[in-house]
Formats: C-alpha cells, structure tokens, sequence
C-alpha cells in the first residue's frame, strides 16, 4: 500500500492564535482587534496578496516532501478550484485535491474542467466531493438535506464517469441529464480524477462503497478506525471494489512530546476565555473553564478540541515528532493510507512537519527510528 501525505491549505486566513478571530493573515475575519493585517487579497498592484501566500506554503510543502496540498471549502474562503489552478504552475510536482460541492455543480462542465486541469498538470487533480449542512447563513442558498445532497453527488458521478470514458453518452436521472454527450479525441486520454467521499451517514457510506477511490475516515481511536475500515471494505467488496482510506488531522509537533503538549495547552488557556464555542460537546453554561482541556484528550496523543474554535477537523494528533510518527505508523498499519495533515500557522508548520515529522514516516521499515529523531 503506498502513503501518501498532504499538507492542507488555508483558503479563509491563517494565524498563531488557535481562534480565527485572531488571525491576522489574510482579510477574512472581522477585526477583532487594531491588529495589522498581511497578504489582503484585493485588485491593488503590487501588493503582497493572499494567492502569493498561498503559493509560499504550497512550494514549502514541495519543497519538504509532501506529496500534494488539500484545499477545503470554506463559506467565506477562496474557492479551492481557482486556489488549485492558480498554484499548478508553481508547484509542478504537487497533486491538488480540492473540496468540491458536487450536488451544487454542473456535471459536464466539472468533467470538461477537470479533463482541462489534467491536460494542464499531467494527470495532477483529485476530487474531494463533499456535503454541507443548511444554515439561515448559508452561503449557496439551497435547502437540500444532507441525503438529497448524497443523492445528487451519485448521479454528478454517474455522469461524470460516463461522459468522461463512454462517450457518446446518454443519462436520464433524477437531478442530471446528458444526451449523446462526450469529449472529441483532442480531450480523450487524461485519467479520471481519484474520488474522495467521506461521512458516517449510512446513505454517505453506501455513496463511498459504489464510487470512492478514498474514504475520508474521522480521526478516531485506533479500535474505531479498524471498525470502520472493516464496514466499509465488506460494503465496497458487495459492489466488485476496493477501497483506500484516508485521514484529516491536524498536528501539534514539537521535539518533546512535554513541548507540544504545552504550546497547546498555552494557546488554549489564553483563548478559550475570549471565546465562544463553535460546538456544543461541552457545557460552557458556567462560563468557559481552562479544565476543559483535559477533558478532550483521548488517549495518549489525541485531542478533539480543534473544532471547538475553529472550522475544520475536530481532533488532532499531539506530541514529539517521534510519537505523532509512531501514532501514524499504527494507523498505516489499520490500513489508512492518505493523511492530510495541517497546523497553522501553515507556511512555517509546513517546514517544521515537513523536515522533522516526514523524514520518520518516510524511513524505511528496517531503519529504526531512533535513528533519525
């Protein structure tokens, strides 16, 4: 099984502060403070902008080793695919995958886009196809539940696959409709982008079993990610498929794992009490309390407060670089073989993860290693 890493890009700000509020890279959350702000993403010539940013910490994830960069879709962040487009030519090396909210797009034209980016990158694009929950604030204006939004992504990718390789192609669905349609011989050739899913729903995981390449599993304990892996291979075997597993996390690394376990507790102490919770998991009725922290660690090198104050993945992995290694290592070995990894700030974290916490995952099986932490 190959492994890959990819290092997660910041499409709505970026900062120190575990609170976005406090962000101060990037223009996209309300001033909070008189605090300056860099990298605006405006029309003004010659400017440092927040695309030249971005383009820092994708030549740094190259440059460190990781094998492409994912880009989530945000309400009020950059949108992933012009984010992709715009760094393939400053990283020639880097797979992107950016996230796509396939009920909401035109099928033909994803495929044309896509067989274009392919063309343009060689082979370099894959899809992660995901769903959004109606809020009053959302910002595409549908109120379609999570499982009409599972729906529609099976025919897009009805669709896709067909126009993409069965041309000419006819489809008449629920949502999506196609007659005679197809690229001419000038577009034919590029391969079909690698479909990532993810959800625990059981229409989201049936989704996975009939069309992921990868499933995005929730980071978990080991226990629960060899349950699930177990679920969905015997799904995906019902269907003639195999499945690949991957695993969104973000990362506090440093050399000890005492170093780590305090730069994080240090940044929650100074924020949670000027913060407001963007989950309920724990009651903050009485007010915010600093314990709190202890309550979100499971087991030795987990810890699921991320989502507390901030968008994005709930629960992350921290420690020395040799224990996050270990820790990945035994998930490699429960058979997850893609990790996004993030921490933020992202430019200078790409450097600190990519040269001291890859060198460990890359070694080879016989090199202890003791020998290159």
């Amino acid at each position: 099984m190959s492994i890959e890493f990819f290092w997660q890009l910041p499409t709505s700000g970026d900062g120190r502060s575990l609170r976005k509020e406090h962000w101060n890279r990037g223009d996209y959350t309300p001033p909070v403070t008189s605090r300056p702000v860099f990298a605006r993403t405006d029309v003004r010539r010659g400017g440092y902008t927040w695309y030249d940013h971005l383009a820092q910490i994708a030549r740094a994830a190259e440059i460190t080793g990781f094998d492409g960069v994912s880009i989530p879709q945000t309400p009020a962040g950059e949108e992933p695919w012009v984010v992709s487009g715009a760094l393939a030519r400053e990283a020639r090396r880097l797979k992107f995958l950016p996230s796509l909210p396939a009920p909401f797009l035109s099928a033909v034209y994803s495929a044309k886009m896509a067989i274009s980016f392919q063309r343009l990158t060689g082979g370099r694009l894959a899809w992660n196809l995901i769903t959004e929950e109606h809020t009053p604030k959302s910002w595409h204006g549908h109120r379609w539940s999570i499982a009409e939004q599972i729906a529609r992504t099976g025919e897009f990718l009805d669709v896709v696959k067909g126009f993409w390789s069965n041309a000419p192609f006819t489809y008449q669905g629920r949502y999506y409709e196609v007659e005679n349609g197809g690229f001419g011989p000038a577009l034919a050739g590029p391969e079909l982008p690698l479909i990532y899913l993810s959800g625990e729903t059981e229409e989201a995981l049936a989704l996975s079993a009939r069309y992921a390449d990868v499933h995005f599993l929730p980071l978990d304990s080991l226990e629960a990610t060899r349950g699930r892996i177990a679920d969905l291979t015997r799904r995906a075997a019902a269907h003639g498929r195999a499945l690949r597993f991957a695993i969104q996390a973000d990362v506090v690394a440093r050399h000890s794992g005492e170093d780590a376990w305090q730069d994080l507790r240090g940044r929650w102490d100074r924020e949670i009490a000027k913060t407001v919770p963007i989950s309920g998991a724990i009651d903050h009725s009485q007010g915010a309390d600093k314990e709190d922290f202890d309550e979100l660690i499971l087991g030795s090198n987990l810890w699921t407060g991320f989502g507390l104050v901030r968008p994005g993945a709930p629960a992350g992995i921290v420690g020395s670089y040799r224990e996050v290694a270990d820790l990945i290592k035994q998930y490699i070995d429960a058979g997850v073989g893609t990790f996004a990894l993030s921490a933020n700030p992202h430019l200078e974290e790409a450097y600190r993860i990519g040269e001291q916490l890859l060198p460990l995952l890359r070694a080879r099986p016989t090199q202890p290693l003791e020998q290159l932490s």
